[in-house]
């Protein structure tokens, strides 16, 4: 490839970041990328009200950058029960009002209702990454605050492992030992994020070698 794919983010916080940056380096070395090819360019991980933040953001992208300096533009938010479709919505509506030009390269990431659940959504490879414990024991979709967080919390507590960041750091471990099928057959709304993704990076792959 001549140039790289400039990836861009929008994140709440460290355990989407992790995350997210290692589903793109899985997903983008199964398209038949090296790690050269693609670059990711953290510009916003904000730690709590992330709408407005989201909304100041593309006001900032829009007035900064003449040309959006993106091929790719994550944008993650946790569902928070609202459900993905409506999350979605939102978050392109607000996109739509601050007239922001390229709509065509934005990427959502929605963890449904938290993103805790997308760590564990493979319980087999959640316990590989971790090591010898106790499988994280899912519930039916629930929207109690903090509870995925408290039942990745219990089954890490059940292995040698003692995180200093509360298990989000072996996130790129986690996604290496996934079965990508499983987790997105368990989850939709993983499912749309590694579709959608898929497809973007097929769609500027391919453009690329036309050119």
């Amino acid at each position: 490839m001549a140039d790289e794919i400039r990836i861009g983010y929008f994140l709440e916080d460290r355990g989407h970041e992790i995350l997210l940056k290692a589903f793109v380096a899985r997903v983008a070395k199964e398209k038949g990328l090296t790690s050269a090819d693609w670059l990711d360019d953290v510009r916003a991980a904000t730690g709590g009200k992330s709408i407005q933040a989201y909304r100041n953001f593309l006001k900032d992208i829009i007035r900064k950058d003449k040309h959006i300096p993106f091929d790719i533009l994550i944008i993650a938010s946790d569902g928070n029960c609202m459900g993905y479709l409506d999350k979605k919505n939102q978050l392109l509506g607000y996109a739509e009002k601050a007239k922001f030009p390229r709509p065509d390269i934005l990427i959502f990431a929605i963890p449904d209702p938290h993103v805790e659940r997308w760590y564990m959504d493979d319980p087999q490879g959640f316990n590989k990454a971790i090591g010898t414990g106790a499988l994280p024991v899912l519930p039916q979709y629930k929207c109690e605050k903090g509870l995925y967080k408290k039942v990745m919390r219990d089954a890490i507590a059940s292995s040698d492992v003692k995180p200093q960041f509360g298990g989000y750091e072996y996130g790129e471990k986690i996604v290496e030992e996934m079965d990508l099928y499983e987790a997105t057959k368990a989850d939709s709304s993983l499912k749309h994020f590694i579709d959608d993704l898929s497809s973007a990076i097929a769609r500027i792959t391919i453009q690329e070698k036309v050119d």
